[in-house]
């Protein structure tokens, strides 16, 4: 069996470039690092095993998947700050 990160390594220096400008286009509100999400982003990969064409169609994919990670990622602190968990409240409960 193959590792697919092993072969990704020395790509590394682009996939870093390409997660930092991703942060910075956040405007610095996450707490990722760009090495976390590079992390996060190759995991998503693992799952899918997509088929690259090229190089520039792999890091155009890594992209992609760095950009799902910081949508998730917002979506998960935004939610924190709405009270998650949410609280069920049925009718009978505010009857009394």
């Amino acid at each position: 069996m193959t590792r697919p990160w092993i072969n990704v390594r020395p790509g590394l220096r682009p996939a870093k470039q390409i997660a930092a400008q991703r942060l910075r286009s956040k405007g610095g509100s996450t707490t990722l690092s760009p090495t976390e999400l590079i992390n996060e982003a190759v995991v998503r990969v693992m799952g899918a095993a997509p088929q690259w064409q090229n190089r520039a169609h792999f890091f155009a994919s890594m992209s992609l998947y760095m950009r799902a990670v910081l949508v998730d990622h917002a979506r998960a602190r935004h939610s924190e700050r709405r009270g998650s968990p949410m609280l069920h409240v049925t009718l009978g409960t505010l009857a009394t």
